[in-house]
């Protein structure tokens, strides 16, 4: 069911045959997508189609488990700083 004032057209998200309503405005903000390769909860395949509805994205493929921040804390606060420090044009330190 979708809300007040959304819209969109059901998409198939590839390979994985579920149904989704995606909007037709493009995200414009920048995005970075962490994809743990090896999720026995939420299927690499469900991000399939995320480049087609966000305009500045990143996206990382990571060997590790649904859980990837308990498994590789320093991998993705890593990701997250470097991808702060592009978006604000200056250098954030470990704190």
């Amino acid at each position: 069911m979708r809300g007040a004032g959304q819209s969109g057209s059901p998409s198939t998200l590839s390979g994985c045959r579920i149904e989704a309503t995606l909007p037709k405005v493009p995200i414009a903000v920048p995005v970075s997508l962490l994809i743990p390769k090896q999720d026995l909860a939420l299927s690499p395949c469900l991000y399939d189609n995320v480049p087609d509805h966000v305009t500045d994205l990143e996206v990382h493929h990571l060997a590790a488990n649904h859980w990837v921040y308990h498994s590789h804390p320093g991998l993705v606060n890593d990701l997250i700083r470097s991808f702060v420090q592009r978006q604000a044009g200056t250098s954030v330190t470990a704190g």
